[in-house]
């Protein structure tokens, strides 16, 4: 509520007063986030991930860095949904013989390039490692991964995990055959072939980071582009009970955010070495995976607001935050990939018209009428 008071206030402003003294007097905002994000970091009741994927795997529930979550149940009620897994995934990646993805979801080739220099950095990509010791590399160089890992509660349907974090290039996988069953080797393991998209069987499921509408004012593709757009995995596919459900809690608070709430506000108040710490902090905590030595990330040396609005972009993504980030930041109304130059009025959604019509007593927002 404090890290985002000053765009409450003034939801239209061409930019926002962060400094304004706090509601009780005592202090600005900005001191009034640091001290609340200061006591859950000092209470030691959490702790990051040095994996930072755990946080998102289907056995997340408890994990000492979450604070605050949706709760999911994998069962036949609904009572959860898999869409931040589901979406993204092309139709032609099956982590089991009974599932898919929807390919209906990818990042902008601004966030993807936004990385530049931090491709290494331990939360933007992570292979999976069987038990049996073999890498999923994706790259190519896959044969084939062992079939010892099964779906729960499935009847034994293999289950082939895909790599996380964010997917560009050439995909590779395992091949459903006409019989409904994986390919598999002479001995018994997944065999691992370079992928074509499903609705187009002759394109090659190569994920581009860019786009490139044919009408970018449109922004559709045609049978022959949805291959196109950076992949995002980094919450864990939960194949049991089908594509629709999952196990996986949603954070909605965790301490990697809080972090990123208490250096934004130092940043806000001038406080540059204190909001690097924490910045910091959070990238030489998460590590890459054994196949890398368990490299923990990089610090940085020095902190801008630019730098800062794509750290927090970094820790945060496919979490459901960044509109909220932008306004902050002022980016909300700049062009980008399938966006125009947009007016501050946008920033506020319109109130639905059966709400209009319900009652003369409200007024539409501004921009709307």
């Amino acid at each position: 509520m404090y890290l985002n008071r000053a765009v409450f206030k003034d939801r239209y402003a061409n930019s926002f007063n962060f400094s304004e003294q706090a509601v009780d007097g005592n202090g600005t905002d900005m001191d009034k986030v640091i001290h609340y994000t200061s006591e859950l970091i000092g209470s030691g009741q959490f702790q990051l991930e040095s994996n930072y994927f755990r946080n998102f795997d289907i056995d997340n529930a408890g994990r000492p860095e979450m604070i605050f979550v949706a709760s999911q149940d994998n069962n036949t009620l609904r009572g959860s949904d898999s869409d931040l897994a589901y979406m993204p995934m092309e139709r032609n990646q099956k982590p089991s013989p009974a599932n898919r993805g929807t390919n209906a979801s990818c990042i902008t080739p601004e966030f993807y390039y936004s990385w530049e220099g931090n491709f290494d950095d331990p939360r933007f990509h992570r292979h999976y490692q069987y038990d049996d010791g073999t890498w999923f590399m994706n790259d190519g160089t896959d044969v084939s991964v062992p079939a010892t890992s099964i779906v729960p509660n499935s009847g034994g349907l293999p289950w082939f995990h895909f790599n996380r974090g964010i997917m560009a290039g050439q995909q590779y996988g395992p091949t459903l055959l006409p019989s409904g069953t994986f390919e598999m080797t002479a001995d018994g393991r997944i065999k691992v072939n370079k992928l074509y998209c499903e609705k187009n069987t002759t394109l090659l499921m190569d994920f581009t980071p860019e786009l490139n509408f044919d009408n970018p004012a449109q922004s559709v593709f045609t049978q022959a582009q949805i291959n196109r757009g950076a992949r995002v995995f980094k919450w864990e596919f939960d194949p049991e009970n089908g594509n629709g459900t999952s196990g996986v809690d949603v954070p909605l608070y965790r301490l990697g955010g809080i972090y990123c709430m208490r250096a934004e506000a130092y940043f806000r108040k001038g406080m540059t070495v204190e909001a690097l710490a924490d910045i910091n902090v959070l990238r030489t905590s998460r590590t890459r995976e054994a196949l890398f030595d368990n490299t923990p990330g990089r610090a940085l040396d020095a902190l801008d607001e630019k730098t800062l609005y794509n750290e927090i972009g970094y820790e945060l993504y496919w979490e459901l935050n960044r509109r909220k980030q932008m306004i902050r930041f002022g980016k909300f109304e700049e062009a980008y990939t399938a966006k125009p130059v947009s007016e501050p009025f946008r920033r506020i959604y319109p109130i639905p018209q059966a709400t209009m019509d319900a009652s003369d007593a409200f007024t539409q927002n501004e921009g709307y009428q």
